[in-house]
């Protein structure tokens, strides 16, 4: 049996502010990464739910006002990469996810675009 390595992870986490008495307006949110230690993706996510927890105790504000940062959703882990990339460079890939859009003509990769420039 394949020995369990162990690696850190980063879970996305998705927390709004929530402040006593307020009912309507805007809504300030966070969109929280952390870092886990551990086996899986789902050791990292079991962590970070427990750490919610503790995360969302309300407390007093400036104002007298109770607020808590009450965690919404768990949206996902990564696995953090720390082996040199393909230039030798240090630093490590934290967090990567894949999305869509639309493709308009800013987007588009033409012929005389220099590959290596960003």
């Amino acid at each position: 049996m394949p020995k369990r390595k162990l690696s850190f992870y980063c879970v996305k986490m998705t927390v709004a502010i929530q402040i006593e008495g307020r009912t309507k307006g805007m809504q300030s949110y966070e969109e929280r990464y952390v870092l886990y230690k551990g086996y899986s993706e789902t050791e990292a996510i079991t962590k970070a739910k427990i750490d919610a927890l503790a995360y969302q105790k309300p407390y007093l504000n400036s104002d007298g006002l109770l607020v808590r940062w009450k965690v919404e959703s768990i949206d996902s882990a990564y696995e953090v990469v720390t082996e040199p990339n393909n230039k030798g460079l240090e630093g490590a890939e934290v967090f990567s996810v894949l999305k869509t859009r639309k493709l308009n003509p800013d987007r588009v990769w033409t012929e005389n675009e220099k590959i290596d420039e960003v």
